[in-house]
């Protein structure tokens, strides 16, 4: 449903492999999932977003022990 929110670009969704080492003393969480849009602020603010949150989202993301949202701008791209 994300694909009809304007400024919506891609997503990837990812599973944490097991772990070489503890690193940490917390538990990583098994799942991130990354989104890649046009613009952090519009895109998360906008009617569109929030009616693009299907029941079974909004009941993972309640049922969830972590939840963040960060954003991240590209300032320069290089390589491939």
């Amino acid at each position: 449903m994300l694909h009809k929110v304007p400024g919506y670009r891609r997503s990837q969704r990812y599973k944490l492999g097991p772990p070489i080492e503890d690193l940490t003393l917390e538990k990583a969480p098994p799942y991130v999932a990354i989104h890649e849009v046009d613009d952090v602020n519009r895109f998360f603010s906008g009617p569109e977003h929030a009616a693009a949150w299907s029941d079974w989202t909004k009941k993972q993301v309640a049922d969830a022990k972590v939840f963040v949202v960060r954003g991240w701008e590209k300032i320069h791209a290089s390589g491939y």
